[in-house]
């Protein structure tokens, strides 16, 4: 009797850590790894039918070995074929070198002055130069056609105000 016991639970807990791993391979999307937590808690199940001690042993080892087994299953998931279907790839270096280069393209519009070729409220676009750029006002609504200066680039944000007789002398 204890030695179909003991295959009983040796089956389960193999049986759990194969599903688990097939997690990485079949596209369930967390079923199997429920699966496996049931196998595992039946295995353990099972581990005290046998007695108290094989139970106790059990319910440690799946405790400390349950979060191995996941950790390097989500480890190597990212690099499985259903990890590279299913999970966001990093951009190309291409893509981000021309984000680079836009923003410091933007940075140098700091200072210089130039049209608005629409209205903002706060958002909308500005000539410099004959270059059109998306720009966002200040603190108020710019008419189109009012004269603008750029007062400060954040990133891809170009932020301009409304040039006044005032300040333009």
């Amino acid at each position: 009797m204890d030695f179909e016991l003991l295959m009983s639970a040796i089956l389960l807990f193999t049986g759990a850590v194969i599903v688990l791993f097939s997690e990485l391979f079949i596209p369930a999307h967390g079923l199997l790894a429920i699966l496996c937590g049931l196998l595992a808690v039946a295995g353990v199940a099972v581990c005290f039918a046998m007695g108290t001690k094989a139970g106790f042993v059990a319910t440690v080892g799946t405790i400390v070995l349950g979060p191995l087994a996941l950790t390097l299953a989500i480890k190597f998931y990212p690099n499985s074929p259903v990890g590279k279907r299913v999970l966001l790839q990093p951009p190309p270096a291409h893509t981000t070198d021309g984000l680079a280069r836009e923003t410091a393209d933007l940075a140098q519009l700091l200072g210089r002055r130039g049209i608005a070729a629409t209205i903002l409220r706060p958002a909308g676009i500005c000539e410099f130069d004959g270059r059109r750029v998306d720009c966002l006002s200040e603190s108020q609504v710019i008419v189109c056609g009012s004269a603008v200066e750029v007062i400060r680039v954040d990133g891809a944000h170009v932020y301009v105000r409304l040039v006044t007789p005032a300040t333009s002398a």
